[in-house]
């Protein structure tokens, strides 16, 4: 029987069928057309170009120019290559950049349970959830990975300091660093404690530090240790103590302490006895200029008194006998001229200017 249309199954299966034996391919095949090739023992197919077999008595594939030998592999339209069988009693394969593949080698392409592994260029990436790197000691690492100088004085980037070498670097460079000692009873005139470096006290009773002859301290002052020091007095240790004052005392005539400025009013009143003066609170005060005049040349003599001000008042007198004279005079800014009617002799009079 003969069929001239194509015989859609549906899906379904063709059971107990077999492909159609012949010795030799057909001639004016169609693309897809298959048949049992009695001759080679193998099953062909027509690509569209060239016939294709695949054997199914020995498993190898033949392709390309040489369809008729068995156990090669036309490649890329390259030359055959050989198909060889490759045989492994067990193990991990690996790929090559090539392609190639072969048995992976324990303690260098992966890790083992033994402790002999060594790996070169490698790269482990830990990352993501529930990943870790266990059991690492110290051992494991190459010497100078682990720095145990405690002074950190490699300064490197490629070493990792231990928790000893940290924690001893930190305490020394805290060493001098305030740390309260609590507070010290000055009313029996103690010595100065035992100290190291940074060490500080409080005052709780006013009294002596240092002895019968230290020096006195007040409620909340501060006894701070500067060089690390022995118990004893203040002629034998005092040098390595700084005592801060807690509450200074007002400033009096005889005693050096704290003292207020007054203000502008303040200073004009004249009143206070507690307060200092500025500068900038003089401004109301007056100020005098002295000179001593005459050149025997010129008739107006200028005298730069430099008192800022044109409200002021000049007297002149004579030199020798002290008397009283009268002249015309001109107030400017800073400078005030006396006018004569003849020229003074050198040095023959004496002004005072006050502003």
């Amino acid at each position: 029987m003969k069929l001239v249309n194509s015989l859609d199954l549906s899906k379904n299966q063709i059971l107990n069928a077999v492909l159609q034996n012949l010795a030799t391919a057909p001639s004016t095949p169609l693309a897809g057309q298959i048949y049992f090739d009695t001759a080679l023992g193998q099953f062909g197919h027509f690509n569209g170009s060239v016939w294709v077999y695949l054997s199914s008595v020995t498993g190898n594939v033949s392709k390309g120019a040489n369809a008729g030998a068995i156990n090669t592999l036309q490649v890329s339209a390259g030359a055959d290559k050989t198909i060889q069988d490759f045989i492994s009693a067990g193990g991990i394969l690996k790929v090559s950049s090539t392609g190639v593949v072969s048995i992976a080698s324990a303690g260098t392409d992966y890790v083992t349970a033994i402790s002999a592994n060594s790996f070169t260029n490698k790269t482990f990436d830990a990352n993501g959830v529930g990943n870790s790197i266990v059991n690492l000691e110290t051992a494991d690492f190459a010497i100078n990975v682990i720095d145990t100088d405690t002074t950190l004085s490699a300064n490197s980037d490629t070493r990792l300091s231990s928790q000893k070498a940290v924690r001893a670097f930190i305490a020394s460079q805290i060493a001098g660093v305030a740390k309260p000692m609590g507070g010290i009873d000055c009313s029996t005139n103690p010595n100065y404690p035992a100290a190291t470096v940074g060490d500080f006290y409080r005052v709780t009773v006013a009294g002596l530090i240092g002895g019968a002859s230290g020096v006195n301290v007040e409620i909340g002052d501060q006894v701070h240790c500067f060089v690390t020091t022995a118990l004893g007095s203040h002629a034998t240790v005092g040098a390595n103590w700084t005592i801060v004052q807690a509450n200074v005392s007002q400033a009096t005539a005889t005693l050096i302490g704290l003292v207020a400025l007054a203000t502008q009013a303040e200073a004009e009143a004249k009143t206070n006895g507690t307060k200092a003066l500025v500068a900038s609170n003089l401004v109301n005060f007056t100020q005098k200029k002295i000179a001593t005049i005459g050149d025997g040349t010129a008739t107006s003599i200028v005298v730069t008194d430099g008192l800022n001000t044109i409200e002021k008042m000049a007297e002149i007198r004579d030199a020798t006998s002290n008397q009283k004279v009268l002249v015309d005079i001109t107030y400017a800014l800073n400078t005030t001229t006396f006018i004569f009617g003849f020229a003074p002799a050198l040095n023959s009079y004496k002004v005072v200017i006050i502003g």
